[in-house]
Parts: C-alpha cells; sequence; structure tokens
C-alpha cells in the first residue's frame, strides 16, 4: 500500500512508500500525462531516464504514447538474474510523469508484460531519474519512507553526508559509484572489496557479486546459504565490514551470482545495502550522498526459497541436473542426486522433451515433502527418493 502525504508545504513533494517484503520493490504513485495515475517501481538498476510499463496496463489505458505499431520490437533479458528473454516494444514518444509533484519528461517507453516477468500481479513498471537531470536532488528517505525531490538550486546535504561522486564512462549511464569495503568473514578471514558499484534501488539484497567477479573463488571455500532465483541460485554469506574508514555495518550480506550464463553487472549495491542511509541522488554535482541514519530494518522476503539443485534442458532437450547445492544439510545431495544425472520424472509426472514440467504438475510435486525422482545415469535408469526437511529455514 502506498500513501501520499500532501499536509504541509514541505511534504507536497514527498511520495511515503511500504515496500512488501513478498516483492521487495519501492513503488512509487505517479502520473501519466495529466491522465493516469499508476505505481511504478523506483529502479536506479537501469540508464537514466529508463521508463517500461505494463503491457496489460497499456491495453487498458491507451495512451498516444503507446497507440499503434511500436517503433522497435526485439527479445530483452528479462532482469540481470536470469537468461530468460521476452518480447519487448520500444516507442520513441514522450511521456510525462508526474513525481512528487514534479514533471519529468522521458523521451521513450518499453512495452512488456511486467506482471509476468516480477510474479507480481501489482507490478505496472519501472521507472528512475530522467536523463540529463540536472535541476533536482532526488532523497531516498529510509529513516521514514519516502522519496522527496528537491530542487538543486540552493540545496544543501546534510553534513554527516559520506560523498561518493559518480564514476563516468559506464555502461548505458547507470549510477555507479567507487566504495572500498573492508570485510571481515564469519571465520575470521578479512578481505578488501574496492571496486566500483552499480546502485540498484529495484534490487533487495545488500551486495551481489557476479561473474566475473575476481573474489567469487575466496567465497566458494566458505560456508554459505543457498537461495533460488530465476533459473539457478545465490550464495549467500553474512559479513562485518567497515567503509569510509570506521563506519561499521555488521550482518552485512554478499550474494554470489557464479552463473556465466546471467547478464549483468560484476558489483552491485542494491536497498538492503541503502536502508542504512538516507540516500540523495545529487544529479547536478554528480555524486550521492549516504546519510547514516540509526535504525536498519532489513526487508526480507519470508518465502524465499532455500536452493537445492538446478534442472536445466541441454541441447536435445533433455533435462540435465547441472547443479546441486554443496552443503551438508541437503538432502538432494545426500540422497544420491548428482550432477549430469537427466531427470525423467518426479512423483510420476514426467518431463516432456525440450518443454520439462507443465506448471499445474510443478506446483503438485513443489507441495510434496517426498519427491521420487526417476532418473537416468551413464545409460542407466535409477529411482531415488528425497524426503525433505519441513522445518528447513527459508526466507531472504
Amino acid at each position: 500500500m502506498l500513501s501520499i502525504a500532501c499536509h504541509t508545504e514541505t511534504e507536497s513533494r514527498r511520495a511515503y512508500f511500504k515496500v512488501d517484503p513478498a516483492d521487495r520493490k519501492i513503488m512509487i504513485p505517479v502520473g501519466l500525462n495529466d491522465s493516469l495515475s499508476v505505481d511504478l517501481v523506483f529502479d536506479t538498476g537501469a540508464a537514466l531516464g529508463y521508463l517500461s510499463i505494463d503491457s496489460s496496463f497499456c491495453a487498458e489505458y491507451p495512451l498516444d504514447a503507446w497507440k499503434g505499431a511500436p517503433d522497435v520490437m526485439a527479445e530483452m533479458v528479462d532482469v540481470g538474474w536470469t537468461y530468460d528473454k521476452s518480447s519487448c516494444s520500444l516507442y520513441w514518444h514522450p511521456l510525462e510523469l508526474a513525481v512528487c509533484g514534479d514533471r519529468m519528461k522521458y523521451g521513450y517507453c518499453f512495452v512488456k508484460n511486467w506482471k509476468r516477468i516480477m510474479n507480481n500481479a501489482a507490478n505496472n513498471g519501472a521507472f528512475n531519474i530522467p536523463a540529463n537531470d540536472t535541476t533536482r536532488v532526488w532523497e531516498l528517505n529510509f529513516e521514514h519512507d519516502y522519496l522527496e525531490i528537491h530542487p538543486a538550486a540552493g540545496f544543501v546535504l546534510p553534513e554527516e553526508c559520506f560523498l561518493l561522486p559518480f564514476v563516468e564512462g559506464q555502461r548505458d549511464s547507470t549510477l555507479y559509484v567507487r566504495i572500498p569495503l573492508k570485510v571481515t568473514c564469519a571465520d575470521g578471514d578479512t578481505l578488501t572489496i574496492d571496486r566500483t558499484f552499480m546502485i540498484d534501488t529495484g534490487m533487495p539484497w545488500d551486495v551481489v557479486l557476479m561473474h566475473p567477479a575476481e573474489e567469487l573463488g575466496l567465497f566458494e571455500e566458505k560456508e554459505a546459504v543457498y537461495t533460488g532465483y530465476g533459473n539457478g541460485s545465490s550464495r549467500r554469506y553474512t559479513v562485518d565490514a567497515r567503509m569510509f574508514g570506521n563506519f561499521a555495518m555488521d550482518s552485512l550480506r554478499i550474494y554470489t551470482f557464479d552463473d556465466p550464463l546471467m547478464v549483468g553487472t560484476q558489483y552491485l549495491i542494491g536497498q538492503n545495502f541503502l536502508r542504512r542511509f538516507n540516500v540523495f541522488f545529487d544529479m547536478r554535482n554528480g555524486r550521492l550522498g549516504l546519510q547514516p541514519i540509526r535504525n536498519f530494518r532489513r526487508v526480507v522476503n519470508p518465502n524465499h526459497r532455500r536452493f537445492h539443485l538446478l534442472v536445466r534442458p541441454d541441447t536435445d532437450g533433455r533435462f540435465i541436473v547441472v547443479k546441486i547445492a554443496d552443503y551438508a544439510e541437503n538432502r538432494y545431495k545426500q540422497a544420491g542426486l548428482r550432477e549430469g544425472d537427466e531427470v525423467v520424472a518426479v512423483n510420476g509426472y514426467r518431463y516432456e522433451r525440450g518443454k520439462g514440467l507443465s506448471d499445474e504438475n510443478a506446483a503438485v510435486i513443489f507441495k510434496q515433502d517426498t519427491k521420487v525422482f526417476d532418473i537416468v545415469r551413464d545409460g542407466k535408469p535409477l529411482r531415488i527418493t528425497v524426503t525433505e526437511n519441513p522445518n528447513e529455514d527459508q526466507g531472504d
């Protein structure tokens, strides 16, 4: 749910938000061309001036900005954490958004099935800061959960802000800053991750390292919590960290994605990192301001499932176990499943070559604690039974 406060003159440029833990998106109410109101995700993880609208919303409200045939049709990667692609229409028509009482101009918009991509019927699209915006300071206030837009002229950042210049020359004019993190792992090992990080408010996690980040090898040898995401998995490590000299961040979570097929930036900071601060995007001066706040409130998705194994089709359409999470409590590994096994059926539901399981059959299997795998290994049929732990900790 979202509410807009308009009680005083100073609050008229604020949009208050609440983040749904099951979705963990910052949803901001905006107006479209003075005729429509809609909640969109505030997502800095794309090029400045990015605007994407859900296709079903566009069909219901046919504005001139997306009427008729699109200027470009393309297959695009859905998000940076998967290699799935979907159809996307690009319209080069200007569109005006009213955000926090201010008017923003966007030169184009993408139209695609956001509700399916994000698995959320309430997700009507995403936007971020307009390209070449030098007249505003965008404040994400995580102390009181609101977005506020300040005129840059005469605005002074809080004195206690850490200031980081945006790093120029990066891909697609996305926002990057260089942050040296001194990290202490749970086993006492220390390292410094002195990298250029992309700022991604649409990503829920603290810090993400993606293939081929150099630090992945160091973390591979450490005890991790495996969680599933999209087509694969991530590993999560809880560390203590310091930055800007002595600013301490305990219980920082570092997530590693080592799948080379995933598309994305190697180093990212997301919402649960930024939530330790009030965040100022100072576009005129090309810098990020981070004002530490007293109460850090992590947003956790209670339904995020642990990752056990990944089954993926090969070039012949057979479904192969390509990854098994390497931790002691993984009952799939304990039961004897191995990477390279061909999965023929689970609980009697057969994998159709090239297509896999139907959504209905997969949903039935998901709810069953006991799973019987019919597999082929080295040309021989085998049957392996896995009994899951219904009390296994979930959430992320």
